[in-house]
């Protein structure tokens, strides 16, 4: 970082200009200004942020996770960079429902990251929104992941695919609602494909 004044001194103004290289320190600074003249001294101060060139957007794939307890689940967390970006990007999460845990591998990025959720045997049940966070220097932006906690079936309960449903389906239980997750075409006919979550009774 260069400082140069226009003109160089006044007793009026002067213009100051500030000069960025491409490996310039990011984020704030405090710069003190000082007039001498004879033996008189006088000093004002500049709060300079200097952030990366350019933007960044996160996006999280998937953007909604379901996981049981005592289980984890993970989701990719990329940074996709605008008008020549080039910074890593300092990530974190906020949100977590209790018992749940966020850690990112790598933890700053200017690619992408994993994010892994851990959930305990205790872990708060339901569906929370978590945010993803990205920092560098002022430069703040947010990606969201809607995540459910749930356990298995209650006692007795099962699930099952019924029919050609591709990929396989899962039934889980939270806070008093059943989530059932199923794929397939159709469900009439001769052509079912989905999955059913059900209590046999006598």
């Amino acid at each position: 970082m260069t400082a140069s004044f226009s003109p160089t001194s006044t007793t009026n103004t002067s213009t100051l200009t500030l000069t960025a290289s491409s490996t310039a320190a990011i984020g704030v600074a405090n710069v003190t200004i000082t007039g001498t003249s004879g033996t008189l001294t006088s000093t004002a101060s500049i709060s300079l942020t200097v952030n990366p060139k350019g933007n960044y957007s996160l996006s999280a794939s998937p953007s909604s996770l379901t996981m049981l307890l005592n289980t984890t689940a993970t989701s990719t967390i990329t940074v996709t960079p605008q008008n020549g970006f080039t910074s890593n990007v300092s990530l974190s999460a906020s949100g977590l429902p209790a018992g749940v845990t966020a850690s990112f591998n790598p933890t700053s990025s200017a690619g992408s990251s994993t994010l892994t959720f851990t959930a305990s045997s205790t872990a708060a049940m339901g569906t929370f929104a978590v945010t993803i966070t990205g920092t560098v220097g002022s430069l703040v932006n947010t990606a969201s992941i809607s995540l459910t906690v749930a356990t298995a079936l209650p006692s007795g309960w099962s699930d099952l695919d019924i029919g050609a449903v591709g990929p396989a389906g899962s039934a889980s239980y939270a806070n008093g609602t059943f989530t059932v997750n199923g794929s397939g075409q159709y469900i009439w006919a001769t052509a079912d494909g989905f999955n059913f979550a059900y209590l046999p009774w006598s």
